[in-house]
């Protein structure tokens, strides 16, 4: 659990030519919060048709605080993300 809270997931991610990494990395920059990545895991889970999920673990809480507070820069798009309560 103490590993996790440096997580956030990503769900509803379109597979593009840099792969889910790729597509991860712009929508972190889309919400303009320039933070560090230690890790990105897909995870194949549900549907397809829905997009895929991306675990991210960022450098710092305070990073993962950021983004779940920018996170409303993507409204009405497909993507959410949330924190990692696995």
């Amino acid at each position: 659990r103490v590993e996790r809270k440096k997580n956030i997931i990503i769900r509803g991610i379109e597979e593009g030519k840099g792969g889910i990494e790729g597509r991860i990395r712009e929508i972190l920059e889309k919400l303009e919060v320039g933070v560090e990545i230690e890790n990105i895991r897909k995870v194949e889970a549900g549907r397809k048709e829905k997009g895929w999920m991306g675990v991210v673990t960022l450098r710092s809480e305070e990073e993962r605080g950021r983004v779940l507070n920018s996170k409303g820069k993507l409204k009405g798009s497909e993507i959410w993300i949330e924190e990692d309560r696995t």
